[in-house]
C-alpha cells in the first residue's frame, strides 16, 4: 500500500497554523528536511510512520490527511463506516433497500471522482471485494445483500465488471423519473 496526501494545501495550512516549518517538522518526525519537502510538494509518497506521526502531531485522523492506494494506484479500500444516505423520493421509486445501496455507491463514485481515481471506460467505479458487501451492509443478512445486488444489476441500475461496480446513471434517472 502507498499513502498520498489527500490535500497538500490543506496539510500545509494546518502546519502553518500550528507554526510548524518544514525544518521543525523534519526534527519532530526524525527525518531529513529534503524528505519533508518532497512529501509536502507531492514528489514523494509518505511512509506509514510519517503519516502516523503527522496525524498525532496535528491531532487529525489518517483519512483527513491521507489516502491509501493499492499497488495499481487505486484507492485501496472503501470505508465500511462511510455514512449511508437515501432520498425518500428515490426510495419510493426503486425501493428503500435498493436506494440505500445506490446512494452509498454514488457517494463513493463522487469520492473517487474528487481524487481522480478508479476511472475506467469513462466512469468512476467502486471496488467491492467478495465478502465486503456483507461487511458494508452488516444490518442485512448475506442472502438479502446478494439478492439486492443481483436485483439492481438485473434492473440495469448497477453495472458490474468483476469486483468493480458503478451506478448506471441513465437507467437510474429513468427509473426515478
Amino acid at each position: 500500500m502507498t499513502n498520498r496526501i489527500r490535500d497538500i494545501d490543506f496539510l500545509k495550512e494546518e502546519l502553518k497554523s500550528k507554526g510548524i516549518s518544514q525544518t521543525k517538522l523534519a526534527k519532530e518526525m526524525n527525518c531529513s528536511q529534503p524528505y519533508v519537502n518532497q512529501v509536502l510538494n507531492g514528489l514523494k509518497d509518505p511512509r506509514n510512520s510519517f503519516c502516523i506521526k503527522i496525524c498525532r502531531l496535528l491531532d487529525k485522523d489518517f483519512d483527513e490527511l491521507f489516502v491509501e492506494y493499492d499497488k495499481y494506484g487505486y484507492i485501496a479500500e472503501i470505508d465500511p463506516d462511510f455514512p449511508f444516505d437515501f432520498f425518500p423520493d428515490v426510495a419510493k421509486e426503486i425501493g428503500l433497500n435498493e436506494s440505500i445501496i445506490i446512494q452509498y455507491l454514488l457517494g463513493w463514485e463522487y469520492n473517487y471522482k474528487s481524487v481522480q481515481q478508479n476511472f475506467m471506460d469513462g466512469y468512476y467505479w467502486v471496488i467491492i471485494k467478495p465478502g465486503q458487501w456483507e461487511e458494508i451492509f452488516c444490518f442485512w443478512d448475506k442472502l438479502t445483500v446478494k439478492k439486492l445486488v443481483e436485483n439492481l444489476i438485473s434492473r440495469g441500475l448497477l453495472v458490474q465488471k468483476e469486483n468493480w461496480f458503478r451506478v448506471h446513471r441513465d437507467n437510474y434517472i429513468k427509473e426515478c423519473s
